[in-house]
């Protein structure tokens, strides 16, 4: 049994003890039962006064305790977030993987009809390629591609100008729309398209041909002839490189040097070698040798029967000669292929003016002048000057006249 505690004991004790409490009469007393402290030993009821310090410690305490519930709450907020986060990234790149797999498939299932040369079913496909993936570049090209191949060459070209813009090194689509810029005659876009692409390709000697080409048809003959002769530096056997050098050497007057090209060009090739002749044929006529022109012409139909081009020239040559009959049998062998060329119908009606068939030649110049349009101011002119002629001959004064208001029309026109 616990020893009882002296009066002094009881005051050291319950100093300490937050029940404490003061009676005026006798002191120290115990605030739980408002008597003097009876216990013995220890009081169960004790309970320490805290001092400030004790009290911002336990508030510290308290702190750190509701600190560290709201970082386990953070922490397992965060961590839903990124497990969140982790399902649906993963979920976009499996989604993204299998978008790739339908768009190549896709685009694999437009490759077979574009090889097939069903171009639209190509680009049904192709547009369903785009369905899955719109960055399937190869897709955008061959969109353009099968436009180019159907002929509307403006949907192409906003193909390859979105390949371009997403990959600006892509090489094909610049040549592909340099191609068709050129068939839509806006030629000096084409050859800046050409250009950009030997920057990537500088020994592309289609690319180079292409550019030659268009100055050719330019009339710019001396830059023809420099890129030309560059396509035939990288590659020496490009035939068709030296039958258009050949032509612009005749162009420049080089009348020689163009005969050279041509003689080499008809040495290699098996066949084909009319265009070849085609040139001699305008060597010999531009040096006065009309029977050697007339003889290229001959073998030039030797590898192309049906080219309407090489009877007219024929016809020409012939009707200069005074060789009327025969140049008319070769505008007639030219109509036949060709009816809607207004020129053959022009120069046939000088032959057979030549040969007295008036009334026949009237109806060629009529013809003619219904295709007007094809023709340029002077053949027009020609025209009109002809037809006035056989109409005087034929005694129709008035239609004489009408004809030669149209020639002075045509003549003092700007």
């Amino acid at each position: 049994m616990s020893e009882v505690l002296t009066r002094k004991e009881y005051i050291e004790y319950c100093q300490n003890c937050s029940n404490k409490s003061i009676d005026s009469n006798i002191g120290l007393i115990c605030g739980l039962t408002n008597k003097e402290p009876s216990f013995s030993g220890n009081c169960h009821h004790y309970v320490p006064i805290k001092d400030g310090l004790d009290e911002v410690k336990d508030e510290i305490h308290h702190l750190k305790i509701k600190m560290q519930r709201k970082k386990i709450i953070g922490i397992g907020v965060l961590i839903s977030v990124l497990v969140f986060i982790a399902i649906y990234f993963s979920y976009q790149i499996k989604l993204k993987v299998e978008n790739y797999k339908y768009s190549v498939g896709f685009k694999r299932t437009g490759d077979q009809f574009f090889k097939d040369g069903r171009y639209k079913d190509a680009i049904y496909y192709y547009d369903i390629a785009l369905e899955y993936d719109d960055k399937n570049i190869e897709a955008i090209y061959f969109l353009g591609r099968s436009y180019q191949e159907l002929e509307e060459n403006n949907e192409a070209i906003s193909y390859y100008a979105k390949v371009i813009d997403m990959d600006p090194s892509y090489v094909m689509a610049y040549r592909a729309r340099g191609y068709v810029r050129k068939l839509n005659e806006d030629y000096s876009n084409a050859i800046e398209d050409f250009k950009k692409s030997l920057e990537f390709e500088p020994e592309n000697t289609n690319a180079i041909g292409h550019i030659a080409n268009i100055y050719s048809i330019l009339g710019d003959f001396e830059e023809a002839r420099r890129y030309y002769k560059i396509a035939l530096k990288y590659d020496p056997d490009i035939v068709m490189a030296r039958s258009s050098l050949a032509y612009v050497e005749y162009k420049l007057g080089n009348y020689e040097e163009s005969k050279n090209l041509c003689y080499t060009v008809i040495g290699k090739l098996p066949t084909d070698k009319d265009y070849a002749h085609d040139i001699l044929g305008l060597v010999y006529y531009a040096i006065n040798k009309k029977d050697s022109a007339l003889a290229q012409y001959n073998l030039a139909l030797l590898y192309d029967p049906n080219n309407s081009r090489y009877y007219g020239k024929l016809g020409y040559i012939k009707f200069e000669m005074g060789r009327n009959i025969e140049a008319l049998q070769d505008y007639n062998k030219a109509i036949e292929i060709d009816s809607l060329n207004p020129i053959f119908y022009l120069n046939r009606a000088k032959c057979k003016y030549n040969l007295d068939l008036y009334s026949s030649a009237l109806e060629d110049y009529n013809i003619c002048l219904s295709q007007s349009m094809a023709m340029d101011k002077n053949d027009i002119l020609s025209c009109y000057k002809g037809r006035a002629k056989i109409k005087m001959t034929l005694g129709d004064l008035q239609g004489y006249e009408i004809d030669m208001v149209m020639v002075d029309s045509l003549s003092y026109k700007d």
